[in-house]
């Protein structure tokens, strides 16, 4: 009877020991959350530099501001963490502190959320993660090394740098800059000038009223419904082009690895000069012819003659037609 006791009381034992040590593991391994809210007026700015770290802005209607910080598997007391408001600015500064558990690798970052009037001035600035905007009416400038940009509903001109990410912005009224060295640029409902410029990616474009000059080395050019000039040059993917409704602004598009298609609205008065040198230019449009035609080239003027629309594809055909 003895033996059977003993024997029966292992695993209970051990079940215990167990639970104690998950309880006592539960709090190293939640996630360290420090909250603070700020007098921040309509019209006041906010400015976060932070290392290694996720930041996400949003406007609200209410005054007032609202910071969440999240220490991703760290303990806060890792970080160098300062926060304040000062002539209408709420700063946020968040340094990595030396110690064994960063030199170990074991340091994931912070999260950061922060809540402000909608009508606040935003700069973020971030060296290891994700940056997000939203309702925004004021400036946004944004700069990552390491991570991918969202911007969604903002009034104001927006900025945007990342070295190692994608970009994605929409519904912009402003004028827009966009530069990423590692990762595809979309952007949709701009109201204003767009510029975009990537390293290592497509662009895609839906939507833009001002002037669009678009550049990539690495991938392939789409922009719908354009409603200015159009700027575009790649050297790895082909370009498609359709001019919005009435816009006889022109542009100039240029592909070292593919073809290219354009849309116009058959009503407009264009110069036309295109070429391509190792396909066919392709005109579906009663087009005035004033040089030399070949398959290869083709100069003209539609409906007249207006502002120059230039196309170049050193590997791949060109294509005129009118949009849908």
């Amino acid at each position: 009877m003895q033996h059977r006791q003993n024997g029966s009381a292992a695993p209970w034992a051990v079940t215990a020991v167990l639970a104690v040590l998950l309880v006592a593991a539960a709090p190293a391994l939640a996630a360290d959350t420090l909250e603070r809210t700020f007098d921040l007026a309509p019209g006041g700015a906010l400015v976060v530099d932070a290392s290694g770290a996720a930041i996400r802005v949003t406007g609200q209607d209410a005054p007032g501001a609202t910071v969440r910080i999240r220490a991703k598997g760290d303990d806060l007391d890792d970080w160098q963490i300062d926060m304040g408001v000062t002539d209408d600015t709420l700063r946020v500064t968040a340094k990595r502190r030396r110690s064994l558990r960063s030199l170990w690798g074991g340091s994931h970052g912070l999260s950061i959320e922060i809540a402000v009037p909608r009508r606040t001035r935003v700069s973020l600035d971030t060296s290891g993660g994700a940056l997000e905007v939203a309702g925004i009416e004021g400036a946004v400038d944004l700069d990552t090394s390491g991570g991918s940009i969202n911007v969604q509903d903002v009034v104001g001109d927006v900025t945007a740098d990342t070295s190692g990410g994608s970009i994605r912005v929409e519904q912009v009224r402003g004028k827009v800059s966009l530069d990423t060295s590692g990762g595809s640029i979309r952007a949709s409902d701009i109201d204003g000038r767009l510029d975009a410029d990537t390293s290592g990616g497509s662009i895609g474009v839906r939507r833009v009223t001002g002037d669009a000059v678009l550049e990539t080395s690495g991938g392939s050019i789409s922009v719908e419904d354009a409603g200015g000039r159009v700027e575009a040059e790649t050297s790895g993917g082909s370009i498609e082009v359709s001019f919005a409704e009435g816009n006889a602004a022109g542009g100039s598009l240029s592909t070292s690895a593919g073809g290219i298609t354009i849309l116009v609205d058959p009503s407009v008065a264009l110069d036309l000069d295109l070429a391509a040198s190792a396909g066919k230019v392709r005109v579906d449009l009663p087009v005035e012819e004033t040089g030399s035609r070949s398959a290869r080239r083709l100069t003209g003027r539609l409906n007249g003659g207006g502002a120059t629309l230039r196309a170049r594809s050193s590997a791949g055909s060109i294509r005129l037609a009118a949009r849908p």
